[in-house]
């Protein structure tokens, strides 16, 4: 896993991912989650990284709201609860 911090859109965030081999992060359990939070934190407290927003892989559907990771599927939420503020 790395930690992409040039400043992009969803879509410019994605295509940097795919180009150095991987893609968006897809919190689909909470060890994963409390890992992406945690390292991002981390970086912000210690000065490294301004706090911003951060791009993940899930996205929702503009006409039925229902969100999706990349590969489709949608089990975890919990993210959800966390960062529901940041969800437009």
């Amino acid at each position: 896993m790395a930690l992409v911090t040039s400043q992009s859109d969803k879509i410019g965030a994605s295509s940097i991912c795919v180009n150095n081999g991987g893609i968006l992060a897809e919190i689909k359990e909470r060890a994963m989650q409390d890992f992406i939070v945690d390292t991002i934190n981390a970086k912000v407290d210690s000065g490294d990284l301004p706090e911003a927003w951060w791009w993940i892989g899930a996205s929702a559907d503009p006409s039925n709201k229902v969100w999706r990771w990349t590969d489709g599927k949608y089990d975890f939420r919990n993210w959800q609860d966390r960062f529901s503020k940041f969800i437009h």
